[in-house]
């Protein structure tokens, strides 16, 4: 079924585009008289695009997620070619034609193969320590001086390939080279497309349907161009009106993310305030009535049982501790949810950078659920007071060995005799007797490059 539906959605997005195109080619291009109206349009063009970046940006450092890192730097080289080569050319009454077209063309084709590689990204691949942000900032500035290196070597071939008019304009005609650019950038576009409108049919975040809209509009744009005339004198062709829209479906899709995450926030910390409530009720109150009760028995036995000092007391120990389990493991929580609280109490604690990342098909039973919230937490203290770590990923998924948590850190690692179990500490052999009494195991092993990893696994 679910195959079915995934056809159906890539069906769909076929269709639609092919009617996008179709009536894109109905408007043909205009010049509207106003000299600023196509720099107006580019520049808002890379508002949106740059707008979405800040926030794709800011949820990186929340997530941690390969595919929000490359978005960003996708994101970041489509703004540049929209205020670079669109523009700022514009506002200064630059000439459409000869290389700068040539630019936009093969930056765009950097940014559809971008958009396919975000759309593919797995979705609980998260990165740890490093600096991504300008490793990607990197990657986008070298992709826009390969479009400019490709425009400046193969515009004037591309120019002098074009027929000429009596008058002394180029023709309509485009080089085959170009079409076959054209042809790659809407292709990609497409299949960006139907990748997040299927990456959105098994995560239900909402944002791949605005991303998935925003490709389509993109390879709409791109294939109408095909054919048309490069050099002209400040037109505003229907394209450039549907790059508009897909830059605010962008900048659309990214404020989705940001809301998500800020609302993941905001449950993680009332969540973790719940857990601290429960724990103060636990060492203070709790102790206290207990106490009470334990004398209320001796009340009991003199004045017997029905007397209002021990009826009171064992009630106010029952009220106290269904409180207790009731603020410490909320019904309403799930797997996601129990890790972002641990995540939100230690990041605070020990200033450090902590991203979560649960997919699970099904949730998971409530006392396996509190289980692996403690091993986490268990784990992501070592790796703060051992390790000292300044990042650290948890993901938590179901694969065919089982459900599998993984906290792995970029802090200073173990030594091979730590992982023995005649050596663990206490910390570390809390965390396997609580792995083993799920029926699941626990290893803990040097990270790939740096740093510790700890894999739990459940049947």
């Amino acid at each position: 079924m679910s195959k079915l539906g995934g056809e159906w959605t890539a069906l769909s997005l076929v269709l639609l585009t092919a009617a996008v195109v179709s009536l894109i080619d109905l408007v043909p291009p205009t010049d509207y008289g106003a000299p600023t109206l196509r720099a107006a349009l580019d520049s808002a063009i890379s508002v949106c695009v740059f707008a979405s970046t800040w926030l794709l940006r800011a949820r990186f450092v929340y997530s941690r997620r390969l595919r929000d890192i490359v978005l960003l730097g996708t994101l970041l080289l489509l703004g540049a070619i929209s205020l670079l080569v669109g523009a700022i050319p514009a506002a200064l009454n630059h000439g459409v034609g000869g290389e700068v077209p040539v630019v936009a063309v093969w930056g765009e084709l950097f940014v559809a193969a971008g958009f396919v590689a975000a759309a593919s990204a797995p979705g609980d691949r998260l990165l740890v320590g490093g600096r991504p942000v300008v490793i990607v900032a990197t990657v986008s500035v070298i992709a826009l001086l390969a479009s400019q290196v490709g425009g400046m070597l193969l515009g004037s071939h591309f120019a002098a390939a074009r027929p000429h008019t009596a008058s002394g304009s180029s023709g309509a005609g485009q080089h085959p080279v170009e079409l076959m650019i054209g042809l790659a950038t809407s292709g990609l576009f497409t299949w960006g497309a139907v990748g997040f409108a299927l990456r959105d049919r098994i995560e239900r975040d909402g944002s791949g349907k605005w991303f998935a809209a925003a490709g389509m509009l993109l390879a709409a744009a791109s294939f109408s161009r095909l054919g048309l005339p490069f050099e002209r004198a400040q037109p505003v062709a229907s394209d450039e009106i549907v790059r508009l829209f897909a830059s605010v479906l962008l900048l659309a899709a990214a404020i989705h993310l940001e809301l998500g995450a800020r609302q993941g926030v905001a449950r993680a910390a009332a969540l973790a305030e719940r857990r601290r409530v429960a724990h103060d009720l636990h060492d203070g109150l709790a102790q206290d009535l207990a106490f009470i009760a334990a004398h209320g028995a001796r009340i009991a036995q003199e004045l017997g049982q029905e007397h209002p000092v021990a009826i009171a007391a064992r009630r106010a120990l029952v009220a106290a501790r269904y409180t207790i389990a009731e603020l410490s493991q909320p019904a309403s929580a799930n797997a996601q949810e129990a890790l972002e609280a641990v995540a939100y109490e230690l990041s605070a604690r020990f200033a450090m950078q902590i991203a979560v990342h649960a997919e699970l098909d099904r949730e998971m039973m409530p006392d396996a659920r509190e289980q692996l919230a403690r091993i986490a937490r268990e784990a992501i203290t070592n790796a703060a007071r051992h390790g000292s770590a300044r990042n650290v990923v948890v993901t938590l998924a179901r694969t065919e060995r089982g459900v599998v948590l993984r906290v792995i850190d970029d802090g200073t690692g173990i030594n091979n005799s730590r992982s023995r179990t005649a050596s663990e500490g206490f910390g570390l052999r809390s965390m396997r007797e609580r792995a083993g009494s799920l029926g699941g195991q626990l290893v803990v092993r040097q990270g790939s490059k740096r740093g510790t990893e700890l894999e739990v696994v459940l049947p």
